[in-house]
């Protein structure tokens, strides 16, 4: 059989794809099968294929209008095809779409992480309420990611791919060692799109009917001149690892470039606490000898993106060299440079990193 649904592949204005279905669970006659991760399953000709809602591997989506995603599978020649389509809401509203967006982003997100890191939180499905009764906004509240309802001002939240992405990232922080700076975990969950979408842009589509997103990294802020309000002062974390992103992508690809750069950032949440803890953290994520005191391979890399934005101290040792001592002779030894006279200029100077 094969399990997939209608959805986008990061906002409702872009063309509808039928993608798989991974990771899902289905219901059978007398029990159930999960699908793979491209969606495929195995189930007996009299088996009955079936879903009650999105529940899977990684996530479970709850529909809080109790209108949970129902459908029966059906047979194609040897196949089954359990295919959620459409609902007929306009693009921005609709909320069975919504539903599937959520449940394939999510399972998307995880499955990438797992790639670079493991937690316990990953070893229970997360709980991701759709289509609340509000609009223009998401959150997560402690235990579940929450995605409201579109209205004439603002689209459905569950119907964008960086939304979905940022409310995990509050949920990742969450889980491993607790939300202690509100403008850091702003940050990590934008650069957690960044790292799913490869863009700077973040909640494309958030608002109807220009389309426009919600904050773009692109533009550098600095600490500590851009200190304030959370989502803002997460751009100082956001935007630095745009700049990050874009040094990479020119020494080494767009691909490596991103591995990189999620590595980065699914590692360090583990020990940084604010942004300010974030450059320490590369540099150990970064280190390939366990030793500090040599640098890393990308330490000047780093270092130069980090001060940039003012949350790394310039590294001496990614200077060239360093004078020690200098000395001149002119020809008549009297110390002052004049007309047709030759002057040599000696000087020592040092490497501070090997």
């Amino acid at each position: 059989g094969e399990a997939k649904a209608d959805l986008y592949q990061r906002w409702y204005n872009q063309a509808m794809q039928a993608a798989p279905l991974s990771f899902l669970d289905i219901t059978t006659r007398g029990g159930s099968v999960r699908s793979t991760r491209e969606g495929l399953f195995s189930a007996a000709e009299n088996a009955q294929p079936k879903v009650e809602g999105l529940n899977g591997l990684y996530v479970s989506v709850k529909d809080t209008n109790g209108e949970d995603v129902q459908k029966e599978a059906t047979r194609v020649g040897d196949v089954w095809q359990l295919y959620a389509r459409k609902g007929g809401q306009s693009n921005w509203l609709d909320k069975v779409v919504a539903q599937h967006m959520i449940f394939n982003k999510t399972t998307e997100v995880v499955h990438y992480a797992k790639k670079f890191i493991d937690t316990p939180w990953f070893a229970r499905p997360l709980i991701a309420n759709a289509n609340l009764n509000s609009t223009c906004n998401a959150h997560w509240d402690g235990r579940t990611i929450n995605l409201y309802s579109g209205s004439n001002q603002c689209a459905n939240t569950g119907l964008i791919s960086d939304v979905i992405f940022h409310e995990w990232g509050h949920g990742l922080d969450a889980n491993t060692g607790g939300i202690e700076d509100g403008a850091f975990s702003e940050g990590f969950g934008d650069i957690i799109s960044l790292v799913m979408t490869r863009s700077p842009i973040l909640g494309i589509g958030f608002r109807v009917p220009d389309h426009s997103p919600v904050r773009d990294l692109e533009p550098d802020h600095i600490y500590p001149r851009d200190r304030g309000e959370v989502h803002s002062e997460g751009l100082i974390i956001g935007s630095t690892f745009w700049d990050l992103y874009e040094v990479l992508r020119g020494q080494y690809g767009d691909d490596r470039a991103i591995e990189m750069l999620a590595n980065y950032a699914f590692k360090m949440i583990f020990t940084a606490r604010s942004y300010l803890d974030v450059y320490d953290a590369l540099l150990v994520i970064d280190d390939n000898d366990q030793d500090l005191s040599n640098g890393t391979p990308h330490m000047c890399l780093l270092n130069e993106v980090f001060e940039k934005h003012g949350i790394a101290q310039h590294e001496v040792a990614c200077d060239l060299a360093a004078v020690e001592a200098w000395e001149t002779s002119d020809t008549d030894g009297d110390g002052v440079m004049e007309p047709g006279e030759e002057v040599d200029l000696r000087f020592t100077a040092r490497n501070a990193s090997n």
